[in-house]
C-alpha cells in the first residue's frame, strides 16, 4: 500500500527535477506559469503529514487531481504556443531524464497485464490497480492529461463543451476514485469474483498490443504518448469496467448526434456499444453496457 507520505517521496524525488527542467523550457513567462502550482502542490499537499487536509478540506489526492487537470492545460497551451512558432521541439528533455528502454517498457506493460489477468476478486483487481497507478508521478499525470486537452480542444463546438467533463471524470475522476478507496481500505472487503471473467481476460490479454500502437504524429498532438501513458488508460478503465461494473464511458456522456450513455433499472445503454469492434483497441468492446435497440 502507497501511503500519503511515501507518495510524496516519490514526487519530490522523481518529479521536481522535471518540473523545473520543463518549465525553464517554457521560456520565463510560461515557465512560471507551469512550476509556480506544480511547486504549490508538492508543498502544501504532499509535505504535510498523512491525513491533513487543506484549507479548502480536499485532501491531497483530490488537489493532485483537479490542479493536475487545470494545470495540464497551461502546459498543453504552451507546447502549442512554442511549436507552431517553431521554437520548441516536442518534450526534448524525455530521454534525458526517462532512460527506460523500449525492452524494459514493454516487459513491466506484459508484466502487468499478466498480474491482472491473475487477479480473481474485485477486491484483488483493485489493490493491484492502485498499486500500479500510484507508480505515475505528478508529471506522468500533467503530460496524460495536457495530451487530453489537446485532444479535446480540436473537437467542434458545442460538443466539446458538452463533452469535456465527461471526459475528464472519465480519466482523472476513476483515477481519483481508485486510490480513494485504496486509502480507505475499501478492497479488503471486495470478495466478489469479477464479473465476466472471460471478457476480463481477453481485456488483459489486448493490453499490450493496445499500448505499444503507433503514436500520432507530433505534429496532431504536441504530447509524446508513451505505451506506459496508454497503460494508464486501461488501467483506470479496468477498474471502472471490471471492479465498479459500470461503462468505460460516464452515465450522460453525450455523443454527436444528441445519444448519451443511459442507465435504465441498473442497467446500462449506449448507441455506440456494438459500432467499436472493427476498433480491437477500443474499451467500447469490453464494456459492460449493453447496446440500444435502435442503434
Amino acid at each position: 500500500m502507497v501511503s500519503q507520505s511515501s507518495f510524496g517521496e516519490i514526487l519530490l524525488s522523481e518529479s521536481v527535477v522535471r518540473i523545473l527542467w520543463h518549465s525553464l523550457s517554457l521560456g520565463p513567462i510560461w515557465g512560471v506559469a507551469h512550476i509556480i502550482p506544480n511547486i504549490w502542490i508538492l508543498w502544501d499537499e504532499f509535505g504535510k503529514p498523512a491525513g491533513v487536509r487543506t484549507r479548502s478540506g480536499w485532501t491531497g489526492i483530490q488537489t493532485m487531481t483537479a490542479m493536475t487537470a487545470v494545470f495540464s492545460r497551461v502546459t498543453a497551451t504552451a507546447v502549442n504556443a512554442r511549436q507552431i512558432n517553431g521554437r520548441l521541439s516536442v518534450y526534448s528533455y524525455w530521454k534525458e531524464f526517462d532512460p527506460i528502454t523500449a525492452e524494459d517498457e514493454a516487459g513491466a506493460i506484459h508484466q502487468m497485464a499478466r498480474r491482472m489477468a491473475a487477479a480473481v476478486t474485485k477486491g484483488d483487481l483493485g489493490l493491484l490497480l492502485a498499486e500500479e497507478v500510484s507508480r505515475y508521478s505528478l508529471m506522468d499525470l500533467q503530460i496524460i492529461g495536457g495530451r487530453l486537452h489537446a485532444e479535446i480542444i480540436r473537437l467542434p463546438e458545442p460538443y466539446r463543451k458538452q463533452v469535456h467533463p465527461f471526459i475528464t471524470e472519465q480519466l482523472f475522476g476513476a483515477h481519483h476514485q481508485l486510490l480513494a478507496m485504496h486509502r480507505s481500505g475499501r478492497f479488503r472487503s471486495m470478495t466478489e469474483p469479477i464479473t465476466d471473467r472471460a471478457t476480463f481476460v481477453e481485456f488483459c490479454n489486448m493490453i499490450p498490443d493496445g499500448c505499444f500502437r503507433r503514436d500520432e504524429s507530433p505534429e496532431r498532438i504536441p504530447f509524446r504518448n508513451t505505451p506506459r501513458h496508454r497503460a494508464f488508460y486501461y488501467l483506470v478503465s479496468a477498474f471502472t469496467i471490471f471492479v465498479l461494473d459500470r461503462p468505460g464511458h460516464p452515465v450522460g456522456m453525450p455523443f454527436p448526434g444528441g445519444f448519451r450513455v443511459e442507465e435504465h433499472n441498473g442497467s446500462f445503454y449506449c448507441l455506440i456499444r456494438d459500432r467499436e469492434k472493427d476498433v480491437p483497441f477500443s474499451i467500447c468492446n469490453f464494456c459492460p453496457a449493453l447496446q440500444t435497440e435502435d442503434g
